[in-house]
This record gives C-alpha cells, sequence and structure tokens, in this order.
C-alpha cells in the first residue's frame, strides 16, 4: 500500500507539499495539485485519517447529540429531516456523523466528555433541555456547537431555530384561504418555546382574521403519535367541531 512518502517521492515534491494538497490548501500550483492529485488516484492512495487528525488536531467528525424523550429513535417526524440535511451537507465537505443517543446515558454522563472521547470537531444539539447542567462546561469549551430549535448561545455555540410564529400564522392563512372559519390546534408541549411560539401565531392569525378563539379546539399531543391520536379522540367528542385544524407537533 503506497504511503504519503511514495506519493511524494512519484510527483517529485516534498511530503508537505502532498499533504497541502491533501488538506486542501491554496498555497500548491495547479500543475502540481493536478499531478499529485493524478498519482494519489493511480496508487488509489488512502490517506491516515487517525495520523492526519493528529497532525492537524482535526477529526473530519461532528457530533450529533439527540435527546430522544419518547425512544423514537430516528423515526422522529422532526429531527429525522433534520439529521438527514446534516449527513447530506456534511458529507460534501468531507465530514462523517458520530451519532450519540441518550438511551444508554448514566448519572455521569458529560456532554463534553463524550465530544473529546471522540475528538469530534464540533456538535450539533437537538432535542436537548435549556436547563441542562451538562449543558455548562461544553458551553465553557473550546468545540463549537449549534443547537437546533432551541436558543442557546455560548463563547463557542449558536443556534439555528424556525420562525415559529410566522410559521403558525402561514399555516391559519392556509387553512382561511380554503374557506375555514372555525380552526382548532393540535399543540406539543406547552412548556417548550416551540410550542409557546406556534400558538402565540395561531392566536395572533386568528385575531387578525376576525375568527372565533375556542379554547376547546385546543390540545395538547405532546409531540407523541399516542399522543395526538388521544387528543383527536377527546376533539370528535365535542359538540360543536372544528372544521380545520392546525398541528403544531
Amino acid at each position: 500500500m503506497a504511503t504519503i512518502k511514495d506519493i511524494a517521492r512519484q510527483a517529485n515534491v516534498s511530503t508537505t507539499t502532498v499533504s497541502r494538497v491533501l488538506n486542501n490548501y491554496p498555497d500548491v500550483s495547479d500543475k502540481t495539485r493536478k499531478k499529485i492529485i493524478r498519482i494519489i488516484q493511480e496508487n488509489n492512495y488512502r490517506p491516515n485519517t487517525v495520523a492526519r487528525s493528529l497532525s492537524t488536531s482535526k477529526s473530519n467528525t461532528i457530533g450529533i447529540f439527540f435527546t430522544d424523550h419518547f425512544n423514537t429513535g430516528l423515526h422522529h417526524p422532526f429531527f429525522r429531516e433534520v439529521i438527514y440535511g446534516m449527513e447530506k451537507s456534511l458529507g460534501e465537505k468531507g465530514y462523517d456523523i458520530v451519532y450519540f443517543t441518550n438511551r444508554h446515558w448514566g448519572e455521569n454522563f458529560s456532554y463534553l466528555d463524550k465530544c473529546q472521547d471522540r475528538h469530534v470537531d464540533g456538535v450539533a444539539m437537538m432535542g436537548v433541555l435549556r436547563n441542562d447542567p451538562n449543558l455548562n462546561k461544553l458551553l465553557a469549551s473550546k468545540i463549537p456547537a449549534v443547537f437546533v430549535d432551541i436558543d442557546i448561545i455560548g463563547k463557542n455555540a449558536s443556534y439555528v431555530i424556525s420562525d415559529n410564529i410566522s410559521g403558525a400564522k402561514k399555516a391559519i392563512n392556509y387553512l382561511y384561504q380554503l374557506g375555514h372559519r372555525k380552526i382548532g390546534m393540535l399543540a406539543g408541549f406547552s412548556t417548550t418555546k416551540t410550542s409557546q411560539e406556534r400558538f402565540l401565531g395561531y392566536q395572533q392569525a386568528l385575531k387578525e382574521l376576525n375568527l372565533i378563539y375556542n379554547s376547546e379546539w385546543i390540545f395538547d399531543g405532546n409531540y407523541s403519535e399516542e399522543g395526538g391520536y388521544q387528543a383527536m379522540r377527546e376533539m370528535l367528542n365535542l359538540k360543536e367541531l372544528p372544521t380545520g385544524f392546525f398541528l403544531s407537533e
């Protein structure tokens, strides 16, 4: 199996130049770069990722923490799509994913320790609770973190969040355009920021459209199939039914 020294010798360049091509540094001429890439392909050379991570302090892996409150795993209706998008985008950038789930987290679990043990270059956080005391060490560390659908920031942390209010209003306006004037809502956890904002958008849209707000048409589905099923069974027992329903889960 060819080594980086073999590639350098055949290309008549230094191993440093080969390394710079492998790491996509710009300060190598196009002619030399093409020559090295051709020799790499001819030799079917695969760099030692462990050795590379030791020399560059990068592992080209991103950790994903998914706190699965309902034990749905990758069947979760929202985070499944988010993870798929991450896999696609990160793969195109040459990154692999280390997936952490909360199924086997013990009392001594630490987000930071997990990240350091697996040498991830960064981490995405999904489904975590804002008041989780375990987050403090991670937020104080040098590891970049991105939170999904929860607005937590830190020294090296930021977030990506849905425009829940605007999205809810668009949903209500869509139902209105279809002719519905009695619109109910199936919400998630009333204690979560996303549910609160979607409920606020729902209320604002009803007010702007001069529609009736009926508290009996609001149900909590707990972000689960079973919860949604039970909520709809309760709704069907109402004397007066809404003609349209906004599902915010």
